[in-house]
């Protein structure tokens, strides 16, 4: 079995399988123009927060910078 770890926000344990980490792919980007935020599967909320911040927009979702965006937007934990 594969399973996939985003941040790693709790626990993860694959008995027998293989964990894949995607918490380097944690780039965050802000196209201003078209009003869209591209994050990586290891991105946390903080990150989107301090990238649209400075440009006038506000992320709205979750409170705690260190919660992954994969998890918060898909329902995991």
């Amino acid at each position: 079995p594969l399973q996939v770890l985003s941040t790693g926000h709790g626990t993860a344990s694959s008995d027998g399988g293989v964990i894949l980490s995607v918490r380097g792919l944690d780039a965050v980007t802000l196209d201003a123009k078209a009003g869209t935020v591209t994050a990586g599967g290891g991105a946390r909320w903080g990150a989107v927060v301090a990238c649209c911040a400075p440009a006038g927009f506000a992320a709205i979702g979750g409170a705690s910078p260190t919660v992954g965006v994969a998890g918060l937007l898909l329902g995991g934990g």
